[in-house]
């Protein structure tokens, strides 16, 4: 990842979701700092309303219709894709310039490590927000 990419992240959590998941009474979480685990452990760890999840964190910017996810690995889809078999609650989470989209564990083999459209990603996610993270969705759906 290279530091343009890190600060992205930074700055989604920090400004996205961390905020939003503070303000939703009941909600638990973690950040994770892959440092001192595996590569492939999501960003995030919560548990809410009787259940445990994760989301791995992306933010890139939109270049010709198009994003660069270069920096989401096989590992990384493939520990989601079977966490979220498993149990249920894995989420990709990918902010492309003011838009976030949600992708559930069930689709997070069909987002490539590299270029993609963004009309693609929108086509695999289950929701996108327009300008930020929605608590609303995530009281209902995580």
């Amino acid at each position: 990842m290279t530091p343009s990419q890190k600060k992205l992240e930074r700055n989604f959590w920090r400004n996205g979701l961390k905020p939003r998941l503070e303000a939703i009474p009941g909600m638990f979480y973690d950040r994770i700092e892959t440092g001192s685990t595996a590569s492939s452990v999501p960003d995030v760890a919560y548990t809410y309303n009787g259940h445990h999840g994760w989301i791995e964190l992306k933010a890139v910017e939109s270049k010709d219709g198009s994003v660069d996810l270069s920096h989401y690995t096989p590992g990384q889809r493939r520990w989601l894709f079977n966490r979220g078999e498993a149990a249920g609650y894995c989420w990709l989470m990918i902010r492309v310039d003011s838009m976030v989209y949600v992708v559930h564990w069930s689709n997070v083999r069909n987002i490539p490590t590299g270029a993609m459209t963004i009309k693609a990603l929108k086509e695999q996610s289950l929701f996108v927000w327009s300008g930020g993270v929605s608590t609303k969705d995530i009281k209902a759906h995580f």
